[in-house]
Protein backbone atom coordinates (compact mmCIF):
# COMPACT_ATOMS: atom_id res chain seq x y z
CA UNK A 1 0.00 0.00 0.00
CA UNK A 2 1.66 3.43 -1.04
CA UNK A 3 -0.02 6.71 -0.04
CA UNK A 4 0.09 9.93 -2.16
CA UNK A 5 -0.38 12.86 1.00
CA UNK A 6 -0.23 15.53 -2.03
CA UNK A 7 -3.11 13.69 -3.59
CA UNK A 8 -5.06 12.75 -0.51
CA UNK A 9 -4.75 9.49 -3.10
CA UNK A 10 -3.86 5.48 -2.02
CA UNK A 11 -2.25 3.09 -4.42
CA UNK A 12 -3.01 -0.63 -2.89
CA UNK A 13 -2.25 -4.08 -4.28
CA UNK A 14 -3.51 -6.33 -1.68
CA UNK A 15 -5.38 -8.34 -3.55
CA UNK A 16 -8.24 -10.36 -1.35
CA UNK A 17 -6.34 -10.19 1.36
CA UNK A 18 -8.47 -12.48 3.44
CA UNK A 19 -8.30 -15.81 5.49
CA UNK A 20 -10.93 -17.44 3.42
CA UNK A 21 -14.56 -18.50 3.99
CA UNK A 22 -14.06 -20.93 6.47
CA UNK A 23 -12.01 -18.42 8.40
CA UNK A 24 -14.63 -15.40 8.43
CA UNK A 25 -17.85 -17.81 8.63
CA UNK A 26 -16.22 -19.36 12.05
CA UNK A 27 -15.93 -15.63 13.08
CA UNK A 28 -19.31 -14.38 11.65
CA UNK A 29 -20.77 -17.86 13.63
CA UNK A 30 -19.39 -17.61 17.14
CA UNK A 31 -20.11 -13.12 16.89
CA UNK A 32 -23.94 -14.15 16.37
CA UNK A 33 -23.51 -17.04 18.90
CA UNK A 34 -22.32 -14.46 22.05
CA UNK A 35 -25.01 -11.81 21.17
CA UNK A 36 -27.70 -14.33 21.13
CA UNK A 37 -26.68 -15.96 24.71
CA UNK A 38 -25.61 -12.30 25.75
CA UNK A 39 -29.36 -11.08 24.93
CA UNK A 40 -31.18 -14.43 25.21
CA UNK A 41 -34.92 -13.87 26.95
CA UNK A 42 -37.01 -16.59 28.68
CA UNK A 43 -38.82 -17.42 25.52
CA UNK A 44 -35.59 -18.18 24.13
CA UNK A 45 -34.50 -20.74 26.76
CA UNK A 46 -34.95 -23.70 24.55
CA UNK A 47 -32.93 -22.23 21.81
CA UNK A 48 -30.48 -21.44 23.96
CA UNK A 49 -30.16 -25.14 25.26
CA UNK A 50 -30.00 -26.07 21.60
CA UNK A 51 -27.10 -23.79 20.68
CA UNK A 52 -25.13 -25.01 23.44
CA UNK A 53 -25.35 -28.46 22.55
CA UNK A 54 -24.72 -27.50 18.63
CA UNK A 55 -28.11 -28.96 17.64
CA UNK A 56 -29.08 -25.74 15.84
CA UNK A 57 -27.74 -25.25 12.18
CA UNK A 58 -26.18 -21.89 11.05
CA UNK A 59 -29.00 -21.19 8.97
CA UNK A 60 -31.62 -21.49 11.87
CA UNK A 61 -28.72 -20.17 14.46
CA UNK A 62 -29.01 -16.27 12.55
CA UNK A 63 -32.72 -16.88 12.03
CA UNK A 64 -33.14 -16.23 15.99
CA UNK A 65 -31.71 -12.58 15.19
CA UNK A 66 -34.33 -10.24 16.26
CA UNK A 67 -32.08 -7.04 14.37
CA UNK A 68 -29.91 -6.97 11.11
CA UNK A 69 -27.03 -9.00 10.92
CA UNK A 70 -24.62 -6.26 11.68
CA UNK A 71 -26.66 -6.78 15.24
CA UNK A 72 -27.06 -2.81 15.66
CA UNK A 73 -30.24 -2.13 13.87
CA UNK A 74 -29.38 1.09 12.22
CA UNK A 75 -26.00 -0.32 10.59
CA UNK A 76 -25.74 -3.20 7.78
CA UNK A 77 -22.94 -5.93 7.58
CA UNK A 78 -21.98 -6.56 4.07
CA UNK A 79 -19.82 -9.23 2.69
CA UNK A 80 -17.53 -8.64 -0.30
CA UNK A 81 -16.73 -11.63 -2.34
CA UNK A 82 -14.20 -11.82 -4.53
CA UNK A 83 -12.19 -15.17 -6.03
CA UNK A 84 -9.12 -16.69 -5.91
CA UNK A 85 -6.11 -15.82 -7.92
CA UNK A 86 -5.56 -19.14 -8.56
CA UNK A 87 -9.12 -19.89 -10.37
CA UNK A 88 -9.51 -19.69 -13.93
CA UNK A 89 -10.60 -16.34 -14.87
CA UNK A 90 -13.79 -17.60 -16.54
CA UNK A 91 -14.66 -19.75 -13.38
CA UNK A 92 -17.52 -18.18 -10.43
CA UNK A 93 -17.21 -21.37 -8.25
CA UNK A 94 -15.54 -18.94 -5.83
CA UNK A 95 -18.39 -16.42 -5.86
CA UNK A 96 -20.95 -19.33 -5.36
CA UNK A 97 -19.25 -21.44 -2.50
CA UNK A 98 -18.91 -17.65 -0.85
CA UNK A 99 -22.47 -16.66 -1.30
CA UNK A 100 -23.66 -20.13 0.48
CA UNK A 101 -21.08 -20.35 3.04
CA UNK A 102 -21.58 -16.20 4.17
CA UNK A 103 -24.58 -15.19 2.77
CA UNK A 104 -26.49 -16.47 6.06
CA UNK A 105 -24.70 -13.72 8.12
CA UNK A 106 -24.71 -10.75 5.88
CA UNK A 107 -27.33 -7.69 5.49
CA UNK A 108 -25.71 -7.15 2.09
CA UNK A 109 -23.87 -9.28 -0.73
CA UNK A 110 -20.86 -7.33 -2.53
CA UNK A 111 -19.50 -9.58 -5.80
CA UNK A 112 -16.81 -7.86 -6.45
CA UNK A 113 -15.63 -8.17 -10.06
CA UNK A 114 -13.32 -5.32 -10.30
CA UNK A 115 -10.35 -5.58 -8.56
CA UNK A 116 -7.24 -4.67 -10.90
CA UNK A 117 -5.15 -7.01 -8.77
CA UNK A 118 -6.66 -10.26 -9.63
CA UNK A 119 -5.47 -11.76 -12.58
CA UNK A 120 -8.50 -11.85 -15.23
CA UNK A 121 -10.96 -10.49 -12.39
CA UNK A 122 -11.82 -7.63 -14.78
CA UNK A 123 -12.77 -9.90 -17.53
CA UNK A 124 -16.42 -10.69 -15.71
CA UNK A 125 -17.33 -7.68 -16.48
CA UNK A 126 -17.99 -8.59 -20.03
CA UNK A 127 -21.65 -9.05 -21.03
CA UNK A 128 -22.03 -12.73 -21.19
CA UNK A 129 -19.70 -13.23 -18.10
CA UNK A 130 -21.48 -11.18 -16.07
CA UNK A 131 -24.91 -12.21 -16.92
CA UNK A 132 -23.95 -15.85 -16.14
CA UNK A 133 -22.20 -14.81 -13.17
CA UNK A 134 -24.64 -12.40 -11.50
CA UNK A 135 -27.55 -15.55 -12.63
CA UNK A 136 -25.22 -18.29 -11.13
CA UNK A 137 -25.04 -16.03 -7.66
CA UNK A 138 -28.20 -15.13 -7.19
CA UNK A 139 -29.80 -18.61 -7.48
CA UNK A 140 -27.45 -19.79 -4.63
CA UNK A 141 -28.44 -16.41 -2.82
CA UNK A 142 -32.21 -17.80 -3.17
CA UNK A 143 -32.06 -21.12 -2.28
CA UNK A 144 -30.39 -20.05 1.71
CA UNK A 145 -32.13 -21.59 4.03
CA UNK A 146 -32.04 -18.65 6.18
CA UNK A 147 -35.43 -16.73 5.53
CA UNK A 148 -33.15 -13.54 4.88
CA UNK A 149 -32.36 -13.12 1.82
CA UNK A 150 -29.57 -10.51 1.71
CA UNK A 151 -29.79 -7.84 -1.47
CA UNK A 152 -26.99 -8.52 -3.81
CA UNK A 153 -24.75 -6.02 -5.23
CA UNK A 154 -22.03 -6.22 -7.75
CA UNK A 155 -18.89 -3.79 -7.91
CA UNK A 156 -17.63 -2.40 -11.01
CA UNK A 157 -14.60 -0.58 -11.97
CA UNK A 158 -14.39 3.02 -12.97
CA UNK A 159 -12.27 2.41 -16.33
CA UNK A 160 -15.04 0.62 -18.21
CA UNK A 161 -15.75 2.03 -21.60
CA UNK A 162 -18.90 3.81 -22.37
CA UNK A 163 -19.57 0.23 -24.21
CA UNK A 164 -18.64 -1.67 -21.70
CA UNK A 165 -20.98 0.20 -19.20
CA UNK A 166 -24.32 -0.43 -21.06
CA UNK A 167 -22.76 -4.22 -21.25
CA UNK A 168 -22.96 -3.93 -17.66
CA UNK A 169 -26.10 -2.06 -17.12
CA UNK A 170 -27.87 -4.76 -19.51
CA UNK A 171 -26.88 -7.65 -17.33
CA UNK A 172 -27.95 -6.20 -14.29
CA UNK A 173 -31.05 -5.30 -16.26
CA UNK A 174 -31.81 -8.91 -17.27
CA UNK A 175 -30.54 -10.97 -14.11
CA UNK A 176 -32.65 -7.87 -11.74
CA UNK A 177 -29.86 -7.85 -9.43
CA UNK A 178 -30.26 -5.30 -6.19
CA UNK A 179 -28.03 -2.95 -6.85
CA UNK A 180 -24.51 -1.30 -8.50
CA UNK A 181 -21.51 -0.43 -6.68
CA UNK A 182 -19.98 2.47 -8.88
CA UNK A 183 -16.69 2.43 -8.53
CA UNK A 184 -13.75 0.25 -7.51
CA UNK A 185 -9.95 1.87 -7.78
CA UNK A 186 -8.78 2.76 -10.80
CA UNK A 187 -5.80 1.73 -12.61
CA UNK A 188 -5.26 4.93 -14.84
CA UNK A 189 -3.05 7.21 -13.80
CA UNK A 190 -4.28 10.95 -14.44
CA UNK A 191 -1.36 13.40 -15.00
CA UNK A 192 -2.74 15.64 -12.09
CA UNK A 193 -1.02 13.42 -9.93
CA UNK A 194 1.14 15.49 -7.73
CA UNK A 195 3.24 12.53 -6.44
CA UNK A 196 4.75 11.47 -9.35
CA UNK A 197 7.08 8.44 -7.38
CA UNK A 198 4.24 6.52 -5.59
CA UNK A 199 2.13 6.98 -8.72
CA UNK A 200 4.51 4.77 -10.74
CA UNK A 201 3.45 1.14 -8.32
CA UNK A 202 1.28 -0.98 -9.58
CA UNK A 203 -2.20 -1.25 -7.85
CA UNK A 204 -5.66 0.07 -7.85
CA UNK A 205 -5.63 3.72 -7.50
CA UNK A 206 -8.29 5.14 -4.92
CA UNK A 207 -8.78 8.72 -3.72
CA UNK A 208 -9.98 12.00 -5.59
CA UNK A 209 -8.38 11.71 -8.90
CA UNK A 210 -10.72 8.86 -9.26
CA UNK A 211 -14.12 10.96 -8.50
CA UNK A 212 -14.36 12.25 -12.72
CA UNK A 213 -14.05 8.70 -13.76
CA UNK A 214 -16.47 7.03 -11.20
CA UNK A 215 -19.05 10.11 -11.57
CA UNK A 216 -18.86 9.51 -15.43
CA UNK A 217 -19.47 5.89 -15.08
CA UNK A 218 -22.18 6.33 -12.68
CA UNK A 219 -24.29 8.65 -15.47
CA UNK A 220 -23.87 6.40 -18.00
CA UNK A 221 -25.12 3.69 -15.60
CA UNK A 222 -27.98 5.56 -14.43
CA UNK A 223 -28.62 6.67 -18.14
CA UNK A 224 -28.78 2.96 -19.38
CA UNK A 225 -30.84 1.30 -16.33
CA UNK A 226 -32.83 4.33 -16.38
CA UNK A 227 -33.22 4.53 -12.49
CA UNK A 228 -34.34 1.21 -11.80
CA UNK A 229 -31.44 -0.61 -10.14
CA UNK A 230 -29.85 1.29 -6.74
CA UNK A 231 -26.42 2.50 -7.31
CA UNK A 232 -24.01 3.18 -4.77
CA UNK A 233 -21.56 5.93 -5.70
CA UNK A 234 -17.70 5.37 -4.46
CA UNK A 235 -14.56 7.26 -5.33
CA UNK A 236 -12.62 10.27 -3.64
CA UNK A 237 -15.65 11.41 -1.42
CA UNK A 238 -14.32 13.93 1.26
CA UNK A 239 -17.00 16.18 1.34
CA UNK A 240 -20.88 16.85 2.14
CA UNK A 241 -20.70 18.68 -2.17
CA UNK A 242 -18.77 15.40 -3.55
CA UNK A 243 -21.86 13.02 -1.98
CA UNK A 244 -24.41 15.42 -3.13
CA UNK A 245 -22.66 15.30 -6.34
CA UNK A 246 -22.71 11.30 -6.69
CA UNK A 247 -26.60 11.94 -5.58
CA UNK A 248 -27.12 13.79 -8.58
CA UNK A 249 -25.57 11.82 -10.88
CA UNK A 250 -27.90 8.49 -9.95
CA UNK A 251 -26.56 7.58 -6.40
CA UNK A 252 -28.93 6.20 -3.85
CA UNK A 253 -26.23 6.34 -1.01
CA UNK A 254 -22.15 6.64 -1.05
CA UNK A 255 -19.15 4.76 0.54
CA UNK A 256 -15.81 6.31 1.42
CA UNK A 257 -12.57 4.77 1.90
CA UNK A 258 -9.56 6.87 1.38
CA UNK A 259 -10.83 9.92 3.48
CA UNK A 260 -11.61 8.11 6.08
CA UNK A 261 -7.56 6.72 6.24
CA UNK A 262 -6.48 10.46 5.18
CA UNK A 263 -9.20 12.46 7.89
CA UNK A 264 -10.16 9.65 10.43
CA UNK A 265 -13.54 8.12 11.07
CA UNK A 266 -14.98 11.81 12.26
CA UNK A 267 -15.33 12.64 8.29
CA UNK A 268 -18.01 10.55 8.34
CA UNK A 269 -20.28 13.19 10.52
CA UNK A 270 -18.54 16.04 8.88
CA UNK A 271 -19.75 14.70 5.59
CA UNK A 272 -23.36 13.68 6.63
CA UNK A 273 -24.16 17.57 8.21
CA UNK A 274 -22.49 19.25 5.14
CA UNK A 275 -24.81 16.84 3.02
CA UNK A 276 -27.86 18.45 5.19
CA UNK A 277 -26.16 22.11 5.12
CA UNK A 278 -26.16 21.40 1.16
CA UNK A 279 -29.69 19.77 0.83
CA UNK A 280 -30.90 22.96 1.99
CA UNK A 281 -34.14 21.47 3.29
CA UNK A 282 -34.42 18.90 0.15
CA UNK A 283 -34.79 15.35 0.67
CA UNK A 284 -31.72 13.19 -0.59
CA UNK A 285 -34.15 11.12 -2.67
CA UNK A 286 -35.50 14.39 -4.28
CA UNK A 287 -32.23 14.39 -6.23
CA UNK A 288 -31.08 11.40 -7.32
CA UNK A 289 -30.84 11.73 -10.83
CA UNK A 290 -31.19 15.01 -10.94
CA UNK A 291 -28.41 15.26 -13.82
CA UNK A 292 -29.80 13.23 -16.19
CA UNK A 293 -32.90 15.23 -16.12
CA UNK A 294 -31.39 18.38 -16.99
Amino acid sequence: MFRLPEDKCVINRYGFNSEGHKAVESRLRQRIKRFLYKHAREDQEQTMEKLKHGQSSTESLVDHLSTNRSLRDDRLLAVNLGKNKASTPESVDDYVVGVERLGPYADVLVVNVSSPNTPGLRSLQRKGMLEDLLRQVITARDQLQSSYKPPLLVKIAPDLSDEELEDVSAAALATKVDGIIISNTTISRPSSLINKENAQQVGGLSGPVVKPLALRALREVYKHTEGKIPLVGCGGISTGEDALEYARAGASMVQLYSSMAYEGPGIVRAVKDDIVKGLNGRKWMDIIGEDARK
